[in-house]
């Protein structure tokens, strides 16, 4: 984390995506308040790790009322995290050549492959998603 910290105070437009690591880190390690901050560095983020690390954070902290909030925006700017989350199974998408683009399957499977696991351990919050983007 201190390594990801420092490139970040180095480079703070963060043009090689230190922040998606980070946020995910955060999260991994319980540091929600430090996820929350992070998030709000980077307002309307492209990037999974941060739009949807937020509401993972929110929700944790009890905050379930903001997390529906930003919830609403995440689904609005990447609509297909949701279906990618809280499905137990999922094909695997063919993966653009090009790259990963901002709300396609792509995206939604590399941020599923890399956090499912911790939203999963958080009782309650695949059923919350599920019903909220339903």
């Amino acid at each position: 984390a201190r390594t990801l910290e420092r490139l970040l105070r180095l480079n703070p437009r963060d043009n090689h995506g230190v922040r998606a690591e980070l946020m995910n880190h955060y999260l991994r390690d319980g540091q929600d308040e430090l996820a929350l901050d992070l998030a709000r560095r980077f307002p309307n983020d492209g990037l999974a790790d941060l739009a949807y690390g937020e509401v993972l954070a929110l929700y944790r902290l009890g905050r379930q009322d903001r997390a529906r909030l930003v919830l609403t925006t995440a689904v609005r700017r990447l609509p297909r995290i949701p279906h990618y989350l809280t499905r137990k199974r999922i094909k695997r998408p063919r993966l653009a050549p090009a790259g990963t683009l901002p709300g396609v399957d792509d995206q939604a499977w590399m941020y599923r492959e890399a956090m499912r696991d911790v939203w999963e351990a958080e009782p309650g919050i695949l059923a919350w998603l599920r019903r909220l983007t339903a």
